[in-house]
């Protein structure tokens, strides 16, 4: 398993849901669930209508709860194209000394600004900020 599925990165996108984050199951998108005392596990969506574990290898279907109990574990791509539809426009983004992302964005001209050691991470805190901001 990839090691950008770690629990804190998995912890973050369970609060972009909670904060409203949501998109339709399509192949190849990942999603996770969550047990309360193990921690996380991430599925891939499969053509069909059913989720791969990357943890087992097994195989269930994307039934009628399915929002309930997971949640989406965006591309920096699915971030990026939700800040801009939030009407986020980032102004700068670079890699400080090369041990830190900075991302410089703006919205309804207040500046948001946000760091972290993984790119990933800045943009999914980035989206988190604009949320809690909207909500």
């Amino acid at each position: 398993m990839s090691t950008m599925f770690h629990n804190s990165f998995l912890e973050k996108c369970l609060l972009l849901k909670e904060a409203g984050f949501w998109k339709p199951p399509k192949p190849c998108m990942f999603f996770g669930r969550g047990f309360a005392d193990l921690g996380f596990e991430v599925f891939t969506v499969v053509p069909g209508g059913k989720l791969i574990s990357l943890f087992s290898g097994d195989t269930i279907p994307i039934d009628l709860d399915f929002k309930e109990h997971f949640f989406v574990i965006p591309s920096c791509d699915d971030i990026a194209q939700e800040l801009l539809k939030l009407g986020v426009e980032i102004s700068s983004l670079s890699f400080f000394e090369r041990r830190e992302w900075r991302l410089t964005a703006t919205k309804n001209a207040i500046e948001l600004k946000a760091t972290s050691a993984k790119v990933h991470e800045l943009f999914i805190d980035t989206l988190a900020m604009v949320i809690k901001e909207e909500g």
